[in-house]
């Protein structure tokens, strides 16, 4: 049968929905062959860059169920997400990704790839939420410094 993970990044990709839908049934329903977060992760990507709006969303809300287990989205997993939402104007589809990420990396993360795509509305959610613009990331520049780079 194949990894799952495979068959639904796959399926979005030729743009397969009933398949979409039985593997996410399936993955809900918890029968054998459950995808991994990180095929989540991903799977969520091929979802942004094909513009697939109502697939974006749930499958942040499937991805919900790991998260509220205890799993967090791997960091460069949630910044390629975050910047491909931003990017692609996915503001709905952020706002409920930035709903499932409530620790100050996350949100920190959340801004930078905010400011990177240069999407305002988002911008001023994750500040709204409590994001600061002067926190130093673990490469010592700020989301205020990001903006300044990206945006001259």
């Amino acid at each position: 049968m194949g990894d799952p993970g495979q068959q639904l990044r796959a399926a979005l990709e030729n743009g397969d929905l009933p398949e979409v839908d039985r593997l996410l049934s399936h993955h809900q329903q918890g029968m054998n062959n459950r995808i991994s977060k990180d095929a989540f992760d991903k799977a969520l990507l091929v979802a942004c860059r094909a513009r697939q709006e109502f697939y974006i969303q749930k499958l942040i809300s499937v991805r919900e169920k790991i998260l509220l287990e205890g799993d967090q989205l791997e960091e460069n997993n949630l910044k390629k997400l975050a910047v491909n939402l931003a990017e692609e104007g996915h503001t709905e589809a952020f706002k409920l990704l930035a709903s499932h990420c409530n620790d100050l990396v996350s949100n920190q993360i959340l801004l930078k790839a905010a400011v990177i795509s240069g999407n305002t509305e988002i911008v001023q959610l994750m500040l709204d939420r409590g994001a600061d613009l002067n926190i130093q990331c673990k490469y010592g520049e700020t989301a205020l410094v990001t903006a300044i780079r990206y945006l001259t």
